[in-house]
């Protein structure tokens, strides 16, 4: 069954949101000084030509999959070891994401809740949906994303129109725009944009992506990445927002919504947030699964890679501070950028050779 390639803006609209609300914000945050400005631009200038060369990828590929892109082209071998890599990089993914979500919710939702509880009940509600098939997951997309693109709207709005925002913190913020670039701040921007390899699963379901959605896509996250890194300067100062552990709680602490009848919407923003960090890491572990299946797996290795998944993420969450949690997430951003170059390396490799046997 194919549907509307509108699918593909609920799942760069998620991935995208998510990406800039756990950790990106304060990784950029922290080289403020000392590049971050100069990393924006960069990492901009660079997602929009990666995200053109997809766009080129995808039309030589229509209704196929990564497993079937690879099969005619590479060696089983090599498409069974690349297909294995990239299972365990969403798998890591998801896993981190759903710490920091734990930590988060633990924190400011749920504080008289056992962290191990909850972790437990969620991943009993995130592997459930990350087993369902690609279809019905993608129309849940749809429909959460519905939802929640209101309220985003209505952040928006408030941002934009709040006097008291700290104008001249964003202003100098834009001065450092000098100072060369920071790889960490680089790597940290691109995740906001990151969502190629969730893509490449869903493709035999989306219909061609035209370049108008490609467009939108783009700008949707230059968007949420100028919001990640000037909002918080905007409403905490430029000292002062790299200070908070939580960079987004004190951004929504800091908030008033005068003509609303709640005035503060923290713990409504807060749950939409949550909302959607748990929908990113069902598509990530959904993603990885369906990785898994793509070589052959299935039954009680399925099952075992399930179990490895929750399992190792509750030794993560036990063994991991919120220090520890921001170090883990500047190595995984790393290494997602240099796996989403290496993909798309190997898809232009693949259409090269497609072509020379055609």
């Amino acid at each position: 069954m194919m549907l509307s390639s509108r699918f593909y803006l609920y799942l760069f609209f998620i991935s995208s949101m998510m990406g800039g609300s756990v950790v990106v914000s304060k990784v950029l945050l922290q080289y403020r000084y000392r590049g971050s400005m100069a990393s924006l631009i960069t990492a901009i200038i660079l997602v929009i030509c990666l995200m053109l060369m997809f766009y080129r990828v995808q039309k030589k590929f229509p209704g196929q999959n990564l497993a079937e892109i690879m099969g005619r082209t590479y060696p089983g071998w090599f498409k069974n070891l690349f297909l294995l890599y990239q299972q365990l990089l969403l798998y890591a993914t998801g896993s981190l994401v759903l710490v920091g979500t734990t930590k988060v919710a633990i924190t400011f939702i749920a504080p008289e809740m056992h962290t191990f509880h909850f972790l437990f009940l969620v991943s009993l509600l995130i592997v459930g949906t990350a087993m369902l098939e690609s279809v019905p997951l993608l129309k849940m997309m749809e429909i959460a994303a519905v939802i929640t693109i209101p309220i985003y709207i209505l952040f928006t709005a408030r941002v934009l129109t709040d006097e008291t925002m700290l104008s001249d913190s964003i202003i100098e913020a834009t001065t450092y725009i000098t100072v060369f670039p920071n790889f960490n701040a680089v790597t940290a921007a691109t995740f906001v944009f990151m969502s190629c390899t969730n893509m490449l699963v869903f493709f035999r379901h989306i219909e061609f992506i035209p370049i108008k959605h490609i467009s939108v896509a783009a700008l949707i996250g230059v968007a949420n990445l100028l919001a990640c890194y000037f909002v918080p300067i905007g409403y905490l100062g430029l000292n002062g927002a790299a200070e908070e552990v939580f960079v987004w709680q004190g951004v929504l602490d800091s908030m008033r919504f005068n003509y609303l009848p709640v005035e503060r919407m923290t713990s409504v923003f807060l749950l939409v947030q949550l909302g959607m960090s748990l929908l990113f890491v069902i598509l990530c572990w959904h993603s990885s699964l369906q990785y898994h299946d793509m070589t052959k797996g299935g039954g009680k290795v399925k099952w075992l890679f399930v179990s490895f998944f929750v399992a190792s993420t509750f030794i993560i969450e036990y063994y991991t501070d919120e220090t520890g949690l921001v170090n883990w997430f500047v190595g995984l951003f790393s290494i997602r950028l240099f796996s989403e170059l290496f993909l798309l390396l190997v898809l232009m490799q693949a259409a090269a050779i497609q072509k020379r046997r055609s």
